[in-house]
């Protein structure tokens, strides 16, 4: 699950800038503020976490976190081309909440599940396969924005190309593209990542998946 929700974490933290830039028009400030509210969230999830398994078990917080989690990334998923800014802000803030809980719940249950003398390591590697995760999620969803970049390119026949869809994302070069152009190359940004989110969901979606079993196998086990 760590893997899985960290793998997805790259795709809001990458390309939510890029679509307020890219799509709406936005300077790099403006963009880069879309991981604000999900800083504060993530924060106040990760302090929830005590209180949360004072009535939950541990499978029920990962349970309703996964929810959570993927209700955010398929709020982006399904986001229309015209997605107004809050909207970014707002799942932003599902995700920000849902990976600080996350983060706090399978870190104590990693801890927990391993020999005492095993914790040290445990520890360190759970981390570790985070940021490994990210990394090569980060790449994975590189390779796809590039493919639809590149089909997009194709499909208008030489009018737009690469370079004109990499200046789209920045403030000071967008207005020298042709303005007759320039939905033509947000539709095709927005198809890349229109499909890298809805892979960060399928990845959060096969997390919910894995903490059903889990939940299902721990109940199995005490009957």
């Amino acid at each position: 699950m760590f893997v899985l929700i960290w793998a997805a974490m790259s795709a809001y933290s990458v390309y939510a800038p890029m679509w307020a830039e890219g799509l709406m028009a936005t300077t790099a400030l403006v963009g880069g503020m879309t991981q604000i509210p999900g800083a504060f969230t993530d924060m106040l999830g990760s302090l929830s976490v005590e209180k949360m398994r004072r009535r939950w078990s541990a499978y029920q917080v990962m349970l309703a976190t996964c929810w959570l989690l993927a209700a955010g990334y398929l709020a982006m998923a399904v986001a229309p081309r015209y997605f107004p800014y809050w909207g970014i802000l707002l799942a932003g803030m599902l995700q920000g909440w849902g990976h600080g809980v996350m983060f706090n719940q399978l870190q104590v249950k990693v801890q927990e599940d391993a020999e005492s003398q095993d914790v040290p390591v445990a520890t360190s590697f759970s981390y570790l396969i985070r940021m490994l995760a990210m990394a090569i999620s980060s790449s994975v969803f590189g390779v796809i924005l590039n493919e639809h970049l590149a089909k997009g390119v194709k499909a208008s026949g030489g009018k737009i190309t690469l370079s004109m869809l990499n200046h789209l994302s920045d403030a000071k070069t967008r207005a020298s593209l042709p303005k007759q152009d320039l939905v033509q190359m947000e539709n095709i940004l927005y198809g890349a990542i229109h499909a890298i989110f809805w892979a960060a969901f399928i990845l959060v979606f096969l997390s919910l998946l894995l903490a059903i079993w889990a939940r299902e196998k721990k109940l199995a086990g005490k009957r």
